[in-house]
């Protein structure tokens, strides 16, 4: 396809091919008579260009200059044609004679049009100078006025008149947009590639668009809004509402690739939780959309999820996944197509510095659980695994590589898991997927790349498990209703429920059975607690179970049997779920920092100081409505129990409204002031705290089989809260701020010089520095979130040399150690403050199980 530049000036055709030659090769002339529109610079080209691109019926290259003036805020501008015919030369000096500023700007504007329905992309030179009287032969146009600046800023000596021709080209504003032009289309090679593609998609050929990638001005962070359907193959993953799965919109949650007719490519962390797992038929795809909420969604249903089988959710290793449609799709449909696979098992494929592009309806900006409502893109160049910023994220650079900038500004964010990295292979002119987005601290921070999976290293493992499943024998779908689903509509939820709503069925409403001579399923609840589950009910009855089942195969012979299980008393339900929070939490740093998100922590409290108008000063947690753990340390900066305030439910340390007195305090018997040994105390309220505000919460306490040094495991990472100061030495933050930190090994330099008892302490923070608690954070927790998405406290606040200086990591107190020395205070307080509240630990004492025995004869 030939590229046309509207001009019917020989001169500056050959000008323009010859610095474009190397880009756009197939470039010819041709003289339009465009109207003169009136507006800014920028918009004029735009709708020459579009206008231009109908009456050629294909791509358009066309120019517009203008000589503005600053002091007349941009006049003439893009009329100075007109200006210099009325006036001439001295008249458009006369123009500046009553002001001082004579400096002016010459601007030239490429615009490209690829045709007729496009959207113009526009490329904006500019040479700066100032005006000055005539100099110079009169040959073009305003030249003899215009003196232009040199490379360096000062002041030129010369006008364009002056100049010789190769300087002036050198430096001129037509040469300074072309070369805008030149760069732009060296480094989207694709865009030029779809123009002279004759790729179409279908079911046979992978990696083509309908749609050129054209970028306009919106952002993904750091982006830009993608053109509709330009990536066919991008899917949005839901969730449907569990009493209409059928026919809810959905929720969108993740994203997916298409790879083939039938199934979508994703990452595992995705479909992690075991509950998506056992309700596949509530997950579904909405393919060809650019809209997250387009008005005639194209569905297909989820038959099942098949996480890769050594995904590891603690550092997001082998983070891929496979999702098989009900059915196959119609490739017919203009938006939908498929994506290629990379080459096979290249080693650190793809390379460093190469450009990808990366996609998704996620976060246009990070802290914001708001995702964006067209389909964003965004290039990230591929970063070396040797990367010192690189290096720190990944765990096995075979399966895993980084692609950003290290000076951030953009990146992918939550939402856009799941979703493709691509790169355009310009000998195919097709597009492959070499990365799926896996995860990243925070969004498009400054040294923080994103990580994805490298696609490349798991081709086989694809390959296996689509030519497995294709010669699965026909399947049928149950659906099972249960008493639990019945009663869901009764139940109220619980205020801090998540999602605070009613409850919701816990047993899994369909299964897939093989249709096999003969074939046994147990349906059954995962042995889980309703009082530390996902589901709470106000009632303390467990119902006897009833089970029936509705089905649309026709299955020859069927027998189904019932298991009903007696009444008995579920003595651990407690009416506050610990470690949940309503507000989704997103991680970043504390020195040097970064907010969280108000009220993602409601299990945070401030110890204040009355006597100092409530001024913070320790941080600590609820474990129960009436129970504050924090550090022994802290204690010791107050006059005595009356001059302790807490303040619960606040994000700013100058939120003082509605403080709480302190009914008792009790600090570990072996507590060591001068070590820090044994760190920990627990105040008692003397009021209960609100059961319904749901800024208000509690935190776990680890499980009683992980005390000790075995948890949390050395290696792993966990969560530093607090509104300590953001420097050593400096003010507190207002604001309640959070960091994640690397859990360090005791027994090790630099831990050991610090640590004074290993059994009781942990040991935390960034060797290199940077990244710390500090003062004021003292008796705050350092978290982890449990398999069950819960935050259990493993350590306090409680020591450091320095703030977030090298070597010289934090010390925590390790939680799990006092364990039985908590839960006697607050059994002990029960009974010294006359008053009932369930600490809400994770407890297996109460089992709900629904058995459904069905088995069939064919």
């Amino acid at each position: 396809m030939v590229i046309t530049f509207v001009t019917g000036n020989k001169n500056k055709l050959a000008e323009v091919q010859a610095i474009l030659a190397d880009v756009l090769p197939n470039l010819k002339s041709a003289e339009l008579d465009l109207p003169e529109y009136q507006g800014e610079p920028e918009e004029i080209s735009k709708e020459k260009a579009k206008l231009a691109a109908q009456r050629i019926n294909g791509p358009v290259l066309i120019e517009d200059t203008s000589l503005c003036f600053n002091a007349l805020h941009g006049l003439p501008g893009p009329y100075i044609k007109w200006f210099l015919d009325k006036l001439g030369h001295d008249g458009l000096n006369k123009l500046l004679a009553g002001y001082d500023d004579k400096t002016a700007y010459a601007q030239c504007i490429f615009a490209f049009c690829a045709g007729p329905t496009s959207e113009p992309i526009v490329f904006d030179g500019r040479c700066p100078g100032r005006i000055v009287p005539a100099r110079g032969p009169n040959q073009f146009g305003w030249d003899p006025i215009f003196q232009p600046d040199t490379e360096k800023g000062q002041p030129g000596r010369q006008t364009f008149a002056e100049m010789e021709k190769i300087e002036k080209n050198r430096i001129s504003h037509r040469s300074r947009s072309l070369q805008l032009v030149k760069n732009y289309f060296a480094q989207h090679p694709e865009y030029l590639h779809f123009l002279f593609s004759s790729c179409i998609p279908s079911f046979q050929q992978c990696g083509c668009q309908y749609e050129q990638p054209i970028l306009s001005n919106s952002r993904i962070i750091g982006g830009y809004t993608a053109r509709e359907h330009s990536w066919p193959w991008v899917v949005s993953i839901r969730q449907a509402s569990i009493y209409l799965p059928l026919t809810d919109p959905g929720i969108a949650f993740c994203v997916g690739t298409l790879i083939n007719e039938q199934y979508v490519l994703t990452a595992a962390h995705c479909f992690y939780d075991k509950i998506r797992l056992f309700l596949t038929t509530h997950y579904f795809v909405v393919i060809g959309a650019h809209y997250i909420n387009e008005t005639n969604p194209i569905r297909y249903n989820i038959q099942s999820i098949i996480l890769h089988e050594k995904y590891k959710n603690d550092v997001f290793l082998n983070d891929i996944a496979l999702l098989k449609l009900s059915h196959k799709i119609d490739f017919n449909n203009s938006n939908v197509g498929f994506i290629c696979l990379p080459p096979n098992n290249i080693s650190l494929y793809p390379y460093e510095k190469m450009n990808a592009i990366a996609v998704g309806w996620g976060s246009l900006e990070e802290n914001t659980s708001s995702v964006s409502y067209t389909l964003q893109q965004v290039q990230l160049p591929i970063i070396s695994n040797r990367n010192q910023y690189c290096f720190r994220q990944i765990s096995d650079d075979h399966v895993q590589f980084c692609a950003g900038f290290s000076q951030g500004g953009k990146d992918t964010c939550q939402g856009d898991s799941g979703g493709p990295l691509m790169i355009f292979d310009t000998n195919t002119s097709t597009w492959h997927i070499v990365g799926i987005t896996s995860y990243g601290y925070g969004c498009a921070k400054p040294t923080y790349p994103g990580v994805y999976t490298r696609v490349n290293m798991f081709i086989d493992w694809i390959n296996d498990k689509i030519n497995s499943s294709s010669q699965s024998n026909k399947i049928y779908q149950i659906k099972v209703f249960s008493c639990i689903y019945l009663i869901s509509n009764l139940c109220q939820g619980l205020p801090n429920q998540i999602p605070f709503s009613n409850s919701k069925s816990p047993i899994r409403q369909y299964q897939t059975i093989f249709n096999k001579p003969q074939f046994y399923y147990q349906q059954q609840k995962q042995e889980e607690t309703l009082s530390g589950q996902k589901w709470y009910y106000s009632s303390n009855q467990q119902p006897s179970a009833y089970s029936w089942y509705w089905t649309n195969n026709d299955i020859p012979s069927s027998n189904f049997y019932k298991n009903t299980l007696p009444n008995q008393q579920a003595d651990q339900l407690s009416n506050w779920a610990c470690g949940r929070s309503q507000v989704t939490n997103r991680f970043g740093r504390i020195m040097g920092g970064q907010n969280a998100v108000p009220h993602s922590y409601p299990w945070m409290v401030s110890l204040a100081k009355r006597s100092l108008n409530n001024l913070h000063l320790c941080g600590g947690v609820l474990l129960t409505r009436r129970h504050v753990l924090t550090a022994a340390h802290c204690i010791e900066d107050f006059k005595g129990i009356s001059d302790i305030n807490i303040l619960a439910g606040i994000h700013y340390t100058n939120e003082k409204k509605n403080p709480i007195s302190a009914l008792s305090i009790d600090i570990h018997p072996q507590y060591d002031s001068e070590t820090f040994a044994n760190d920990v105390a627990i105040i008692t309220l003397d009021t209960l705290l609100p059961e319904n505000d749901p800024r208000i919460g509690t935190i776990c306490l680890p499980p009683n089989d992980m005390m000790g040094k075995s948890y949390p495991p050395v290696k792993s990472s966990a969560v530093a809260i607090g509104w300590g100061s953001t420097s050593f030495g400096g003010r507190p933050s207002e604001s309640l701020k959070q960091v994640v930190l690397p859990l360090l090994d005791t027994t090790k330099w630099p831990c050991n010089i610090y640590v004074t008892h290993a059994q009781g302490q942990i040991c935390a923070g960034e060797l290199n520095g940077g990244i710390d608690t500090c003062q004021a954070d003292s008796g705050g927790p350092l978290m982890v979130e449990n398999s069950d998405s819960r935050w259990e406290i493993i350590g306090i606040t409680s020591f450091g040399k320095s703030c977030g200086k090298p070597d010289t990591p934090g010390i925590y107190t390790r939680v799990g150690t006092y364990n039985s020395f908590i839960r006697s205070i607050i059994d002990l307080s029960r009974n010294r403050h006359y008053y009932s509240s369930a600490l809400p630990i994770y407890s297996n004492n109460f089992i709900l199980s629904i058995f459904l025995i069905v088995s069939f004869i064919v």
